[in-house]
């Protein structure tokens, strides 16, 4: 399953973001992921009313009608509703055992690409198809603007209403605040990221746009709002063909991640043409239910849903690796049967990742025999891993000096996942350098040119 990668033109959603800023500041994730068990016992009574607006509140429940599920499909076991820190959950009315479908949704209620070649955007979704080809993420993204666009004439009005402004992601952070990740690998991803979407959006403007009532309406920020609404909410539904497995599904994005070994994801119920999704665990009335979303690293989550788990279990690091110099034929040879990756994401957790880089750092360090017969001593083993040490140590050191830990923390959400993000990066890479030894008398004899 996929959890993938404005403002709106209705007065009247203006008028509520200004009186209620605060409140979304901390509902502006509804896809968040949980960080520890006390997220797990919030109480849904007390949460949501204690948090949400009186707006807010009929929006859920505006949402809740929208979705409801006819007598023929399972019934709803959970309800949304707002939660302290972590954006719209959903909780659960009644106990949940694992393998019980506590939510189906009527897949006419969805937005996948049989949908919108039916609506009346149907002619935008084809000229954008001509243009972008099978990119079902484009498709996706253009249907979501002409909805919004259309306000409360939209059948997905209620939906696109409980939906945030932004996400704390990169792509929609300023030059000045995307070098607090300078040091990481994301700092040129992200601009990488934000580079690609000015290119679709220029494309999209020159051979979709043109002819189009109101092609003004569909601006820049407009673009990056649908796209990251996509890249953080798309799913792929078990059951269905892609490309018309790839949904956003009203509802049931909008429960939170734990990381767990689930793999029960949603799926398409033919019967009652419904998108369902099972509990992976048990849980009482009033608990927050909560799914995987593939057990990501901090990478994934930050670059396309917006948020950073501390102590991320399957968290990794992208580490560039110095290649072999190309002089030394025999050990290029040697490298290229290993067929390594230059930019491995390196974590604890991922043995084998980290047993293949520690296997192309034997051919880095090996002496000239062993290199010959492909066969590697202990003490080879032994200074590869010094090698991969050394790296790991020079990587550390490209991060600028970290605030204290008791500073006051930033009051822009973006900057706060921002240093969050990096305190992760470099907590993993601490974490690699034990896992490695000790560096003294276990020099490599290849000082790693970074």
């Amino acid at each position: 399953s996929t959890w993938g990668h404005q403002s709106h033109t209705a007065m009247r959603l203006r008028a509520f973001l200004l009186a209620s800023s605060v409140l979304l500041a901390a509902l502006a994730l509804a896809v968040s992921c949980s960080e520890g068990p006390d997220t797990e016992q919030t109480s849904f009574v007390v949460s949501g009313r204690d948090q949400a607006s009186d707006e807010l509140e009929v929006k859920m429940r505006r949402l809740e009608k929208y979705v409801a599920p006819p007598r023929k499909m399972a019934k709803r076991r959970v309800r949304l509703e707002a939660t302290p820190d972590m954006g719209i959950g959903t909780f659960a009315t009644e106990r949940l055992r694992p393998g019980d479908v506590y939510v189906a949704i009527p897949r006419e209620k969805c937005i996948y690409r049989g949908a919108i070649m039916k609506s009346r955007a149907s002619s935008l979704a084809k000229r954008t198809e001509d243009v972008f080809g099978g990119d079902i993420a484009i498709l996706l993204a253009v249907f979501l603007m002409h909805e919004r666009l259309e306000g409360s004439r939209s059948p997905y009005a209620d939906y696109i209403a409980l939906l945030p402004d932004r996400l704390p992601t990169p792509a929609f952070m300023s030059a000045t605040q995307l070098e607090l990740l300078r040091g990481s690998t994301m700092l040129d991803a992200a601009r990488e990221d934000a580079a690609r979407l000015e290119q679709r959006y220029k494309r999209f403007v020159d051979s979709v746009l043109p002819g189009l009532a109101s092609p003004r309406k569909y601006t820049l920020e407009l673009f990056r709002w649908a796209w990251a609404m996509v890249s953080s909410r798309q799913i792929n539904v078990n059951g269905l063909q892609y490309p018309d497995s790839a949904h956003l599904i009203p509802f049931i994005d909008m429960v939170n991640c734990k990381e767990s070994s689930d793999r029960s994801f949603t799926s398409y119920d033919s019967a009652s043409d419904a998108i369902v999704l099972r509990a992976d665990n048990a849980y009482n009335v009033g608990e927050q239910v909560f799914e995987t979303y593939d057990n990501k690293s901090n990478a994934e989550y930050f670059q396309y849903n917006g948020f950073v788990m501390r102590s991320n279990p399957n968290d990794c690091v992208v580490v560039p690796l110095p290649a072999v110099p190309e002089q030394d034929r025999e050990r290029v040879a040697a490298a290229q049967e290993l067929k390594p990756r230059y930019r491995p994401c390196i974590g604890t957790s991922n043995r084998a990742v980290l047993d293949a880089v520690l296997r192309y750092g034997a051919v880095v360090v090996a002496p000239p025999a062993e290199l010959r017969a492909r066969s590697y001593s202990s003490d080879t083993e032994r200074r590869a891993k010094a090698w991969l040490r050394e790296v790991i140590v020079a990587r550390i050191a490209g991060y600028p000096k970290q605030p204290a830990t008791d500073a006051a923390p930033p009051e822009d959400e973006s900057e706060r996942f921002a240093l969050q993000f990096v305190a992760e990066e470099l907590r993993t890479l601490r974490a690699l350098k034990r896992l490695l030894g000790p560096g003294a008398g276990a020099k490599a004899t290849r000082k790693p040119e970074l």
